[in-house]
């Protein structure tokens, strides 16, 4: 039987989360990408890599629970 991944493991509130995050990054990707840098979203960025930030920690702090 497969294991169980760190995505299927949690919560839908935070699959939910994980998948607007990763939407937001090519949102911001095709900014940076093609758009003049004043017309770039500054907060997106940031909101963005918090939510990161927040993907990292839950994950570091499960496999720390598995181990």
């Amino acid at each position: 039987m497969a294991d169980k991944n760190f995505i299927s493991s949690e919560p839908l509130f935070f699959k939910i989360v994980y998948g607007l995050t990763f939407l937001a990054f090519l949102y911001v990707l095709y900014e940076m990408l093609f758009l003049q840098a004043e017309q770039q979203s500054q907060p997106l960025k940031l909101i963005v890599l918090a939510l990161f930030g927040v993907f990292f920690i839950r994950k570091g702090l499960s496999g720390m629970r598995q181990k």
